[in-house]
């Protein structure tokens, strides 16, 4: 079977709302997982709030007033509303400078990076846990509850999927 050499969880190739999941052995690259989230019981239960641990639902950094100098974030959605002819697959990224420090960081980096001005109020629009801590999901007590009864495989079918798509489950997610 060999080494993996190399692993991502979201690459580059067809960035957006997918998971993305590519193994490399003997410089041969396999696709484990390639799906837009929706179809994906493991993303759909990350991205709704199922699989947290408590202190996510009342995390006190998800606010503006931040103590670190800078914030580093993968930011969603937004760019096409405010930089509409922005290379996404490159990757986007928002950085919040909280510090004279932080501002003094990036300023020697500026070379380094493709900066587009923006701010904290445009990045939450589309990146709510910038502001405010995620929801606690009904269902999450329940969810872990089952994670200790039942196969990922069962979860995956019964209560990891979109509402709207109940027949469809993916292989091996």
């Amino acid at each position: 079977m060999g080494r993996i050499s190399s692993f991502n969880f979201r690459d580059l190739d067809g960035w957006g709302p997918a998971i993305n999941i590519r193994l490399e052995r003997r410089n041969k690259t396999v696709v484990v997982a390639d799906s837009y989230y929706l179809f994906s019981p493991y993303l759909y239960a990350f991205l709704n709030g199922y699989l947290n641990r408590p202190v996510c639902y009342s995390c006190p950094y998800a606010r503006s007033g931040r103590v670190g100098d800078i914030t580093l974030v993968g930011i969603f959605g937004v760019y096409g509303v405010f930089f509409p002819s922005l290379d996404v697959k490159k990757g986007v990224s928002l950085i919040l400078v909280n510090t004279e420090k932080g501002r003094k960081m990036l300023e020697s980096m500026n070379n380094n990076l493709d900066l587009m001005p923006s701010c904290f109020e445009d990045a939450v629009l589309e990146n709510w846990n910038l502001a405010h801590p995620t929801v606690r999901p009904p269902r999450r007590d329940t969810v872990y509850v089952n994670l200790d009864k039942y196969s990922f495989e069962h979860l995956a079918k019964n209560e990891f999927r979109c509402p709207h798509n109940s027949g469809f489950m993916q292989d091996g997610l």
